[in-house]
């Protein structure tokens, strides 16, 4: 996935996560990616909070 990032000029970062727990590895990389796109919001100067599709799907589940 990095090569393919990089052949279309992204720059990419790889992140080693150390710890040996599978369970931890995927809960640290799920919290790091939605602070890590808070953070990016925030810095765009857009508001994070509104989630649309998930405000979408929870009147989905109420019918």
């Amino acid at each position: 996935t990095a090569e393919l990032l990089k052949k279309f000029g992204w720059n990419c970062e790889l992140i080693k996560i150390k710890s040996n727990n599978p369970l931890e590895k995927m809960f640290w990389s799920l919290t790091f990616g939605d602070w890590l796109a808070y953070k990016l919001a925030m810095a765009y100067g857009i508001d994070p909070t509104p989630v649309n599709l998930v405000e979408e799907l929870k009147a989905q589940m109420k019918d």
